[in-house]
């Protein structure tokens, strides 16, 4: 059996990175990824059955660009959606441009596919799923070329971006009636994704099913403490992760000392405001923003550290992996009840779950009952978190899981 694997997001998808480890079981890999944003992360590390069938898939000129997307606009798939981009009356500048961009960079990916694999699959009886990490143009790509090889099945991983319509802008998320009608299996990465699908597009809910990512186990770090309060988060510096409001609670602690650690990088603007605005909290705080850092030496500071909490207060999310790395060690968690996040933050349990537009002095609140806790309760919810994790988010019994799953699927059963 063969899996061609689609990266549409960026070249260098780091929890993709984690999976392609347990693709064994295939005959093959064909990965094509598409140029898109490129972070710090690392490259995906190819393993033994896994080779390029191309990479950075881009644009050659502006003209070439152009050319794309006057075939995708004429497509059937490409003026249908047209048609019922009208009909839901979002039409404007932005949805234009979001359509647009997706009609091109599908035909792209499309022809690119196309003409490397009718050389490399030689038999049309050759099993075959295609795969796309994202819910987008990698698995429309993969519906188009279903046709050429009989015994093939498309299949997609949503995360929340591509799957839910309110995260982007105008509400709008292009070919939405193709992909939900086309596909053959949409793997939702939370509970709630799959729930949302049942909502939304109820026809088409027998199609979702959840398999989480999941994270290694790396071990328990035993120098967990709440002896001295030190404040972990890890994520991208932009807009959606509110970083300013764990800066609006740390302004309101006046009798604890707060030791706060962030991890990450990203918009420059944004980061200068949360750094301006760190400069406000009282002399018992002390900020420290580590920039980005790789998996490898982030998993080693969250084995070794005196940390007390894991703070994720994010507006929207899918289901958070910095949360399952935090949760592997066993640190407590403070988190916003937002996308998947209560299917492994339990409240008072393993952390603490906040409304998704809680008060400043929620988080206050839970920072100091933290703070407050004796050593064995403490202890208590850092073994809750840890065992969580080993419930709901190991990386071996999540990916060996969904891996058999593709090849039964594929096998015909359901």
């Amino acid at each position: 059996m063969i899996l061609v694997l689609i990266s549409e997001f960026m070249q260098d998808e780091i929890y993709l990175n984690i999976e392609s480890q347990y693709y064994q079981q295939f005959n093959q890999v064909i990965v094509f990824s598409v140029k898109g944003h490129v972070y710090d992360n690392k490259r995906l590390v190819l393993q033994k059955n896994m080779v390029y069938g191309k990479k950075d898939i881009t644009y050659k000129s502006n003209i070439d660009r152009m050319r794309y997307l006057c075939k995708g606009l004429f497509h059937r798939y490409g003026y249908q959606e047209f048609g019922n981009l009208i009909k839901s009356k979002k039409i404007n500048k932005n949805t234009i441009k979001s359509y647009a961009l997706f009609t091109a960079k599908t035909e792209l990916l499309t022809e690119t596919m196309k003409n490397i694999l009718l050389k490399r699959i030689t038999s049309s009886d050759e099993k075959i799923i295609f795969y796309s990490y994202r819910f987008g143009i990698g698995a429309l790509a993969g519906i188009r070329l279903k046709k050429f090889f009989h015994n093939a099945k498309v299949i997609a991983r949503c995360h929340g971006q591509d799957l839910f319509e309110f995260r982007n802008e105008d509400y709008y998320l292009p070919y939405r009636k193709a992909l939900y009608s086309q596909i053959d299996k949409i793997f939702c990465i939370s509970e709630d994704g799959k729930n949302y699908i049942s909502t939304q597009y109820p026809q088409y809910s027998k199609k979702a099913e959840v398999f989480r990512l999941g994270t290694k186990d790396i071990g328990e770090n035993k120098n967990l403490t709440n002896q001295s309060l030190t404040l972990v988060s890890c994520s991208r510096i932009v807009p959606i992760k509110r970083l300013e409001l764990i800066v609006d609670a740390l302004c309101q602690i006046k009798d604890t000392h707060v030791q706060w650690i962030h991890f990450g990088n990203g918009d420059k603007d944004y980061t200068k405001t949360i750094i301006e605005k760190t400069k406000k909290v009282g002399k018992n705080i002390t900020c420290q923003f580590k920039g980005f850092v790789d998996n490898q030496h982030l998993v080693k500071e969250y084995l070794n550290g005196s940390f007390s909490a894991f703070i994720n207060v994010s507006e929207s999310e899918g289901l958070p992996v910095s949360i399952m790395e935090a949760m592997s060690v066993g640190m407590p968690i403070i988190a916003t009840d937002v996308g998947g996040t209560a299917e492994i933050v339990y409240d008072k349990k393993n952390g603490y779950l906040l409304k998704k537009d809680f008060a400043t002095g929620d988080l206050v609140k839970a920072i100091q009952e933290i703070s407050l806790m004796t050593e064995k309760n403490f202890d208590k919810m850092c073994q809750n978190s840890r065992k969580a994790w080993e419930e709901k988010c190991s990386e071996e019994k999540n990916y060996k899981e969904f891996i058999e799953r593709i090849l039964s699927f594929q096998e015909g059963l359901k």
